[in-house]
């Protein structure tokens, strides 16, 4: 299961202004994750996919939009 990184930055444009921490905040993940999953070629895991799913259980977003 690979994330849709695209998928991710719209969100943290759309929910977060483009603030890595307030986004990381929202998710509940560490700031460092979040900012090396979207610019690197970090891989997201399970703790990282658990907290993104509950936010669009929460949110009403399809959690499908984000992976690939």
């Amino acid at each position: 299961m690979e994330i849709n990184k695209i998928r991710v930055r719209k969100l943290l444009d759309e929910e977060a202004a483009g603030n890595y921490r307030e986004l990381a905040r929202i998710l509940d993940v560490q700031v460092s994750q979040l900012h090396k999953l979207i610019n690197k070629d970090s891989k997201a895991g399970p703790v990282f996919l658990g907290k993104l799913r509950q936010y669009c259980i929460q949110k009403g977003i399809p959690f499908d939009d984000f992976i690939k």
